[in-house]
């Protein structure tokens, strides 16, 4: 079987746009396991998702983003970017569009200025109580983390938040992985 699919980058995440705008390339009880697959960066093309652009009866396009561990995102800021100049660069869309996902119906405005492209999104409202993150227990999410003060938010998918004044006393490396699985 042959398979078209572009890769595509925002801001360092790196997604699989799989092209459905004329029908389903691939179908959707096998989209999960896909995303398991070919975002493997070592045994798969690689990446942060597999975005999959396809008409919408609600909006002018609709998006889905699968994510490597199969489960699937409401939104993401990069990947809704990444969608645009796609479907821009393909005639699908011209300056705005909305597009359907499952955080709602997303307004996007976009154009080139000279050779760079640009979108500004209508951004989904962000949750910050820990049901909607996400997390065990009540109220907004606020937890000390390796020493840290760290916030979670969901825009669409959740986000862990450390606000600092100097990004070299962070070791991202080092809290990234107990933020991941804290709950």
């Amino acid at each position: 079987m042959e398979l078209h699919f572009t890769k595509l980058q925002g801001n360092g995440n790196d997604f699989i746009l799989i092209d459905e705008y004329k029908g389903v390339a691939i179908p959707d009880e096998m989209k999960a396991e896909f995303a398991a697959l070919y975002c493997d960066r070592r045994f798969g093309i690689g990446g942060d998702g597999v975005l999959y652009l396809s008409l919408s009866q609600k909006a002018d396009l609709k998006m889905r983003l699968l994510q490597p561990d199969g489960s699937e995102a409401e939104m993401c800021g990069n990947g809704i970017r990444c969608f645009a100049k796609y479907a821009y660069d393909r005639g699908y869309v011209r300056k705005s569009c909305t597009v359907e996902t499952p955080a709602g119906i997303i307004p996007v405005e976009m154009n080139y200025q000279d050779d760079s492209f640009f979108a500004t999104i209508g951004m989904p409202e962000p949750k910050f109580m820990r049901k909607d993150i996400p997390a065990t227990g009540e109220g907004e999410y606020k937890e000390e983390i390796e020493g840290f003060e760290v916030y979670a938010v969901n825009t669409g998918v959740p986000h862990a938040v450390i606000f600092t004044d100097a990004l070299d006393t962070v070791d991202l490396a080092g809290i990234g992985p107990p933020c991941q699985v804290h709950r």
